[in-house]
């Protein structure tokens, strides 16, 4: 069920309504022709392993996930969206993230729902691997444009989306409002899946600045833990990108055959 929101978010492309809200047309993701590579790491409450799941390792389950962001890359992604987090980091998770940045994949993760828990101490335990550097970590923020009190509030945090009562694709046609740091990575993943496919051959750091440099609200000073430089926001991150790209030269080109997993 997890995994049906946020590829919704991300390339959701409703069924033909034409209108603009949930109702007759669908959800409408931030990329709704991108295309979707799903590798389940993690079980929901319904399935029928997830009592087995709860006592793994961690470091069997972060084995896991290493594997998949290995299979993303062999099978040509070009985002890997990761709406999860660990306590603890992981040697192989990091070693499998360099290779997909040696690769030119952009790799968002959501920075956790930590940070109501963690008020006292000021701030969240970090969340990997939104911390591994090259990773692009996203907090959520409500309607109003403030941080949601769960979203964590540490230094991986570089962005903000929408997190709290997101509208989202589930089940059996039916929909959810779902709040989290995991929608908001989503909603940020399907932004860069629109900068990859005008621009598939700009770096990473190269997208990563597209959306930092452009967030609107920045915090005061320019940035703090709690919404990194601020909102990500699509059209200007686009227009960003179009000027990073022609100053290495590159020029807008059909994207190859990658996907958003």
């Amino acid at each position: 069920m997890h995994g049906t929101w946020m590829a919704s978010l991300i390339a959701g492309h409703g069924h033909g309504g034409g209108g603009s809200g949930i109702i007759g047309s669908g959800i409408i993701g931030v990329a709704p022709q991108a295309r979707v590579l799903s590798i389940r790491v993690i079980t929901d409450q319904q399935d029928p392993g997830y009592a087995k799941y709860q006592h793994e390792p961690q470091g069997r389950v972060q084995n896991e996930l290493a594997r998949a962001i290995a299979y993303a890359v062999a099978h040509g992604a070009g985002v890997v969206s990761m709406s999860l987090g660990y306590g603890r980091p992981s040697r192989a998770v990091r070693a499998a993230l360099q290779d997909a940045f040696n690769h030119g994949v952009v790799v968002v993760a959501s920075s956790g729902n930590l940070g109501g828990s963690a008020s006292a101490r000021r701030h969240a335990p970090y969340s990997f691997p939104a911390d591994y550097p090259g990773v692009l970590g996203v907090a959520a923020i409500g309607q109003n444009g403030a941080s949601a009190g769960f979203s964590s509030d540490n230094l991986s945090v570089q962005v903000a989306a929408p997190g709290v009562q997101v509208p989202a694709q589930g089940r059996d046609g039916r929909y959810w409002l779902v709040s989290g740091t995991s929608p908001a990575c989503a909603l940020t993943a399907g932004v860069v899946a629109l900068i990859r496919s005008k621009y598939p051959a700009l770096a990473p750091p190269l997208v990563r600045r597209a959306l930092t440099t452009t967030a609107s609200n920045p915090p005061k000073g320019g940035y703090d833990d709690q919404v990194g430089f601020g909102t990500v926001n699509a059209e200007a991150a686009l227009v960003a990108a179009g000027r990073l790209a022609a100053n290495v030269g590159l020029t807008s080109q059909r994207p190859p055959k990658r996907g958003v997993p």
